[in-house]
């Protein structure tokens, strides 16, 4: 992900993490709070983590390497990219410069002013370090420099600090073998010809990898959000301001996660953090959410549940109609049903709204909610609820009510997250995402989160007859 001031959009293309659907070499522009797909005659095949950022110079975005979606040795597993695009605001151009970095998963590249030139940091495929790499418009330059980061490394975060005319990168994993990765807090910095490191004094930034990273012009920091440490998923915010990182006090932020993208947005003057993913060894789940930081605080701009997608509504549709309860779909005579609005699709999850023509009793509307276990499998019916016309029934944007002997608890992801509060009978609440089934859980359970604390099982809201 990258943002293309000449067009004011931030630019993603392809997949951002390895699992949940199927990966794509689509190209989107997020402009004005909205997702637009654009229409590219030729595209980069589709890959995961490829290295992205936008060159001022020459007024194009930069893509590098990543992981191809397909063999291409059968048996040898996915390979590492080393080709060179360019976008100009309408197309993709593939570069073919005699030199280049060597084919890597996830480099990281930022615009450097001082140098007037994108850098790339590569692992180097000859020596134990980690190389620095400048494109000039045509060619890609390994710069020859006296200290470099350690290596091998993977899963660091790049970007450009303007305030002090220098490169931050944080947040990587070190493998000193096989299996055998330790994420480290150490922070590096290039000033165009020699990388400096900053030891992380005990009590600081945690260590971790897959964090989200950019430039806050407003406040002259970076700021850094999210990563994992192995299985543990971190929410929390970091400003560094050219010598320490310091907590930001942001609450109500994005959920727990890794391998989120985040850069400046500098037509709306915020940054932008796009999805990211949470996982165990045994299931997980990808976030497609929108979230701006700006004036030292966290903001949605827009839930990872949008309306279903054409091509994905006739199924959805199927199988939420014939819920017990339901009534024939209008125009059939009345008692009827017709929907309101479009069916909503969230984490291998979705819902329909339906409205009852005449009204029967106290139900007015009913909601089906849909769930499956994999992104390519069937719908499977979770459950039906009706109430009055925008009662208690949960849906993104709505509130709801805890319905449960004691107190419900509110997890920090589903399913496995640990718990961050315990909400008691009958509390109202709004849910702002959702519904969510976590890949690969056998029960596939809904979860939906609740504005400003988190996750909370489908099961425990409750509908309500008042409105």
């Amino acid at each position: 992900m990258a943002y293309d001031s000449a067009r004011g959009e931030v630019l993603l293309f392809g997949t951002n993490v390895d699992g949940g659907p199927p990966v794509t070499s689509e190209t989107w522009a997020w402009r004005a709070g909205n997702w637009t797909k654009l229409a590219v005659a030729k595209s980069p095949p589709a890959r995961t983590w490829a290295g992205m950022a936008y060159d001022e110079t020459r007024r194009r975005v930069v893509l590098f390497g990543g992981q191809a979606a397909t063999e291409q040795v059968s048996g040898q597993g996915l390979p590492a990219l080393a080709d060179t695009w360019t976008w100009d605001g309408q197309s993709w151009s593939e570069l073919r410069p005699s030199t280049h970095p060597p084919a890597a998963v996830g480099p990281v590249l930022a615009y450097d002013a001082k140098l007037g030139q994108v850098v790339a940091v590569v692992d180097s495929t000859t020596s134990d370090s980690t190389d620095t790499w400048v494109w000039n418009g045509s060619t890609w330059t390994r710069l020859q420099l006296a200290v470099t980061p350690p290596a091998p490394r993977i899963n660091e975060a790049l970007a450009y600090d303007v305030a002090r005319a220098s490169l931050v990168l944080f947040g990587h994993t070190y493998c000193s073998a096989p299996y055998q990765c330790t994420p480290d807090a150490d922070t590096w910095t290039f000033d165009g010809s020699a990388w400096t490191r900053h030891k992380a004094p005990p009590g600081a930034i945690p260590a971790r990898e897959m964090a989200a990273m950019a430039y806050d012009p407003s406040s002259q920091t970076v700021v850094l959000t999210g990563g994992r440490n192995d299985f543990t998923f971190l929410a929390d915010t970091w400003a560094w301001d050219g010598t320490v990182w310091r907590r930001q006090q942001a609450d109500n932020g994005p959920s727990p996660r890794a391998g989120g993208r985040m850069v400046y947005d500098t037509a709306d003057h915020q940054a932008i953090l796009y999805g990211g993913e949470w996982n165990t060894q045994s299931s997980g789940l990808t976030y497609f959410d929108v979230w701006a930081w700006a004036n030292g605080a966290w903001s949605q701009l827009q839930p990872t549940t949008i309306p279903a997608p054409a091509e994905d509504r006739p199924a959805i549709l199927r199988v939420a109609s014939h819920g017990p309860g339901l009534l024939p779909s209008c125009p059939a005579s009345p008692p009827c049903m017709s929907v309101d609005g479009q069916p909503e699709l969230g984490l291998n999850a979705a819902y329909v709204v339906f409205n009852l023509t005449p009204p029967q009793g106290q139900k007015a509307q009913c909601v089906s909610y849909l769930g499956r276990n994999q992104p390519n499998e069937a719908w499977q019916l979770v459950g039906v609820s009706c109430g009055p016309r925008g009662g208690l029934m949960p849906r993104v944007g709505a509130q709801a009510r805890i319905s449960v002997s004691g107190c419900a608890n509110v997890r920090s992801f589903p399913l496995h997250g640990p718990v961050v509060d315990c909400l008691r009978d009958g509390t109202t609440v709004t849910l702002d995402d959702g519904p969510a089934v976590v890949v690969l859980d056998p029960s596939s359970n809904l979860w939906w989160h609740i504005s400003g604390k988190g996750w909370v099982a489908h099961a425990l809201l409750l509908p309500s007859a008042a409105p």
